[in-house]
């Protein structure tokens, strides 16, 4: 290649690059914003309060996370008892304040929800829209029980919404260009230009603007770097040509593995050395791009890991944590992808034809197989085990949220099983975990009403004097919506 050709090899590959990493980055933040959203939204204690009107508890539990921008620095609370939208927004206070969350944002979502979501209460909605002239990614779902201990009205007309929202100010832009080795990220609604962006969509489809930034540009770095020796051939140092071409070439690899490794890094756990979240979310949208829609996934959590850092320390945690990562790498294959996702959470993906309950299923049982060695921390024995939950999908009748869901949903069925076993999704493992959290709630509520207990004593009697020499003291629940 000549130089020039070189050149924009480089930049063009680096700019295709960074135009992916700002698409995942969005698309990273609205899964996390649907994620927190339905863990807010769907909620027994909240849709009591929350019907009742109760500013104090949703300040100390909403509008809380707001102040402190925690997950959400935008937040609206209306319809159900509501009579208008009650707002709040980074820097106010715990009661509603001024217009946080624009008229137009509200509407949009409120018909979108009533007219999607009628089937499925629990949807939550992802959407785009511009406040004061910033880009806002929202999220908003009806507030719901998540149990059957409280009634919803039948219409949903009658729920009330909550919508989050997180502001892609130049602050959290400067962030994402840090972290993603680009500079000068920006919103701009104008003529983009030769620049790389990323378009912003509304709810309806349309254009709200355009993320736009610069992306490194290796090549012409390159060429900057290289212009004294090249000066010095165009002034007749034919000699040292041999030793330019070697620079040059040694300068470029140099540089293509410096894109190479930030590109990398981004998608890295640190501690494992794996791929986190945000590659695994990119795998799973990688896979529906290229038609694999069959997939396994398997959710692997270690079992009571606060007594794992509470005895040996969160340095001790980070140690068991990496040993279970290197386990786990000796199972890879060409057809499986691991991830560290959190603290204690690994998954594994299957992406294979063929019978991938089998396939996932036998990799399970292996990993459970391998818990038998125990973890050595310092001088330290610790026996661990992981519960896992599969999940698998051969269409794309079921998206790849809800299949996360379902893997996520069966290893908590497998947790309460009795930790160190697997289990693979089905619809019964809904319909038990909202029995549980029924059950949970009326126990509950009949404590603090302190209600359908009874004490009874069960006398215990020596085998040598036949005299009873003490009591056992029983308590018997009957709830009177549950029965005995």
């Amino acid at each position: 290649w000549s130089i020039n050709s070189l050149r924009l090899a480089m930049d063009a590959r680096a700019q295709d690059d960074s135009i992916r990493l700002v698409g995942s980055e969005i698309a990273a933040l609205r899964t996390a914003n649907e994620v927190v959203n339905a863990d807010y939204n769907q909620w027994d204690v909240a849709f009591a309060r929350i019907s009742a009107q109760d500013l104090v508890w949703i300040g100390e539990n909403y509008s809380f996370a707001v102040t402190l921008e925690t997950s959400f620095d935008r937040l609206a609370v209306f319809d159900g008892p509501y009579a208008a939208p009650m707002t709040w927004g980074s820097g106010a206070g715990y009661m509603p304040d001024g217009e946080h969350v624009g008229k137009a944002a509200i509407e949009a979502a409120r018909n979108w929800l009533r007219r999607n979501a009628a089937e499925d209460r629990s949807t939550v909605l992802s959407f785009n829209a511009i406040e004061n002239g910033l880009p806002v990614i929202y999220s908003a779902s009806f507030i719901i029980p998540h149990t059957n201990a409280l009634a919803m009205p039948e219409r949903i007309d009658d729920l009330p919404i909550s919508m989050m929202g997180r502001t892609l100010s130049q602050d959290r832009l400067g962030h994402i260009s840090d972290v993603l080795s680009v500079s000068d990220l920006e919103f701009t609604t104008g003529d983009v230009g030769s620049r790389p962006h990323w378009t912003l969509e509304g709810i309806d489809g349309s254009h709200l603007g355009h993320l736009v930034w610069t992306p490194p540009r290796p090549g012409t770095d390159l060429v900057k770097a290289l212009m004294p020796l090249l000066t010095m051939v165009i002034l007749g140092c034919m000699g040292l040509a041999g030793v330019i071409i070697f620079l040059t070439r040694r300068m470029a690899v140099k540089l293509v593995n410096q894109e190479a490794q930030a590109a990398t890094l981004a998608r890295t756990d640190t501690l494992t050395g794996l791929p986190n979240r945000l590659a695994f979310n990119e795998f799973l949208v990688d896979q529906e791009k290229s038609g694999r829609h069959a997939l396994a996934v398997l959710f692997i959590d270690i079992d009571d890991f606060k007594r794992i850092n509470d005895e040996a320390g969160h340095a001790g945690g980070d140690d068991v944590v990496l040993a279970l990562a290197q386990r786990l790498s000796t199972l890879r294959q060409d057809d499986l992808f691991l991830a560290r996702i959190g603290g204690d959470e690994f998954v594994a993906v299957y992406s294979a034809t063929g019978d991938l309950n089998d396939k996932a299923g036998a990799l399970a049982e292996t990993i459970a197989a391998q818990m038998q060695t125990p973890f050595a921390v310092g001088t330290v024995r610790f026996e661990v085990s992981v519960s896992q939950g599969l999940a698998v999908r051969n269409d794309l009748t079921v998206d790849r949220v809800e299949l996360v869901r379902r893997a996520n949903a069966a290893m908590y069925q497998a947790k309460r099983d009795g930790r160190g076993h697997w289990r693979s999704y089905d619809g019964r493992m809904a319909r038990a975990a909202q029995e549980d959290r029924k059950i949970e709630a009326a126990l509950r509520r009949d404590i603090e009403a302190k209600t359908g207990f009874a004490v009874y004593y069960q006398p215990l009697v020596s085998a040598k004097t036949e005299r009873v020499v003490r009591a056992e003291a029983l308590v018997r629940w009957t709830p009177v919506d549950l029965g005995p």
